[in-house]
């Protein structure tokens, strides 16, 4: 099993870096909570001091977008 095999079957890997290792989970819930902001922001903060406040505005911006383009895409299904 490659490492992205890895991660993406179990959120996890010993490959991926701290802050890695902390978005990845967090990214597949800014998908599957979109109804529960109230989670997802209490989710968040903690990754300030993991990732620092660049690299987490960089993250929700990456997650807002990707979930947008995957929400427009099934819209033409």
């Amino acid at each position: 099993m490659t490492p992205i095999d890895e991660v993406l079957s179990t959120l996890a890997s010993a490959t991926l870096t701290r802050a890695e290792a902390a978005l990845v989970p967090w990214a597949r819930d800014t998908v599957w909570m979109p109804e529960q902001p109230a989670q997802i922001q209490k989710k968040t903060r903690p990754l300030v001091d993991v990732v620092g406040h660049h690299m987490l505005i960089e993250a929700v911006g990456a997650a807002a977008l990707a979930n947008g383009c995957v929400r427009l895409a099934m819209l033409e299904k």
